[in-house]
C-alpha cells in the first residue's frame, strides 16, 4: 500500500510536467445598464459573466473578453431572440478575430458565458 509521502512525491512530480502560462481571461459585469448605458434594450436587471480558456497564447481569450458582449447587444436579434444573438455574436467574433492582423492567429479560446436579463 502506498504511503502518503510516496503519493505526495508522485503528485508533485506529475504537476511539474505541466506549466501554467496564464492564458485565461474572465469578465464579470453585475450591472449591464451601468456598463453599456441606459439607452440599451436589455431587460432589467441585467448581468454578464464569462470565462475564456485561452490556448496557444492570450490573444483570442483577450479578444473575446473585450468584444463578445458588444457583439451580442449590437446583434439585430437582441433582445428578442437572445440565443440567436449569442450564436451570431460568437460567429462575428470568430470572423473579426480571423480578419485582424494584429493578433496571434495560433491562439484560441473556449468560452463559457452567461447573460442574465429580466427579473
Amino acid at each position: 500500500m502506498w504511503g502518503l509521502l510516496e503519493a505526495s512525491h508522485l503528485l508533485k512530480r506529475s504537476l511539474s510536467l505541466y506549466q501554467y502560462f496564464g492564458q485565461d481571461e474572465h469578465v464579470c459585469i453585475d450591472d449591464l445598464i451601468q456598463h453599456i448605458g441606459p439607452a440599451s434594450t436589455i431587460p432589467l436587471p441585467g448581468a454578464f459573466y464569462g470565462v475564456f480558456d485561452g490556448h496557444g497564447g492570450t490573444d483570442a481569450a483577450l479578444f473575446i473578453r473585450n468584444n463578445i458582449l458588444k457583439f451580442i447587444v449590437e446583434d439585430s436579434n437582441f433582445p428578442t431572440c437572445v440565443g440567436q444573438a449569442i450564436t451570431s455574436a460568437f460567429l462575428k467574433a470568430d470572423y473579426a478575430f480571423a480578419d485582424s492582423s494584429s493578433h496571434d492567429m495560433s491562439s484560441g479560446t473556449t468560452a463559457l458565458t452567461a447573460l442574465v436579463s429580466g427579473s
